[in-house]
């Protein structure tokens, strides 16, 4: 069953970086800046659940963050993110986590979301299959008063200088609005039901796609900041991730005004 070995090898991913946690790591740019890097432990734990995948799945293609030059490999694919949340991680903040998942025919269809150092959370989901939480399946709850709704937004130096003034606007919905981490912690928030809504306005691939499927099995929506559907066939993509339809399209008509 595909959904048990992505959980073993996300698991194996993530267990190994929790192992280096304590240890000195070397980082290394991956731009010209002093936020984008990765260490040492982000390539070997990717070397691990790349090894992994091709064992048990030989001769499907894997993309995963720590490539040079990622590329998007065809319709069906594995992709991945071995440490999501690098920033934290070597900083030594438990909010981050190991993402893998299957892309079908350019969509995602199955993806785990693994968080080490949250009592070994896992989230699980599969088109079709639903989402689960550590085995249990999530049922969705009501939908909280818009007074009331959390609001997650994974910002820093990335976040582009038009964003702000629609962050600005958002202060009109909820109780709260900010960030708790990148998107593995964010997408584990809303998934739990603990958050309302997730949004980024600029990440790639992998740190999507298990989430929108998880997302979408829990009655959840799924779109950009356009309100339109993801489009899968590129790297980099903004994403907004909410708890029900009615609040997509209120933060979306905010982020327009």
């Amino acid at each position: 069953m595909m959904i048990k070995e992505l959980t073993r090898i996300a698991q194996l991913g993530g267990d190994h970086a929790l192992r280096r946690k304590s240890d000195t790591h070397e980082q290394t740019a991956k731009a010209d800046d002093n936020w984008n890097f990765a260490t040492e432990v982000d390539g070997e734990a990717q070397g691990l659940m790349v090894a992994e995948l091709h064992r048990s799945f030989p001769g499907i293609p894997i993309l995963g963050e720590e490539q040079e030059k990622p590329v998007i490999p065809g319709p069906t694919y594995f992709v991945l993110d071995p440490i999501d949340g690098t920033i934290p991680y070597n900083a030594g903040f438990p909010n981050w986590g190991t993402i893998v998942s299957y892309m079908q025919d350019g969509q995602p269809h199955a993806g785990v979301i693994y968080m080490p150092e949250q009592t070994s959370l896992i989230v699980t989901a599969e088109r079709g299959n639903g989402c689960y939480l550590n085995g249990q399946r999530v049922v969705p709850r009501p939908a909280r008063p818009r007074s009331q709704a959390i609001i997650c937004v994974e910002i820093g130096p990335w976040t582009p200088d038009e964003a702000w003034p629609q962050l600005n606007r958002l202060r009109k919905i909820g109780r709260w609005l900010g960030g708790s981490g990148f998107a593995a912690a964010s997408l584990v928030d809303l998934i739990t039901q603990r958050g309302d809504l997730y949004l980024n306005f600029r990440a790639k691939i992998w740190d999507f796609a298990a989430g929108a499927v998880a997302v979408q099995e829990i009655g959840g929506s799924v779109c950009n900041l356009n309100g339109e559907p993801l489009q899968w066939n590129q790297i980099d993509m903004t994403a907004l991730f909410a708890h029900d339809q009615s609040l997509a399209n209120e933060v979306v008509a905010l982020l327009a005004a």
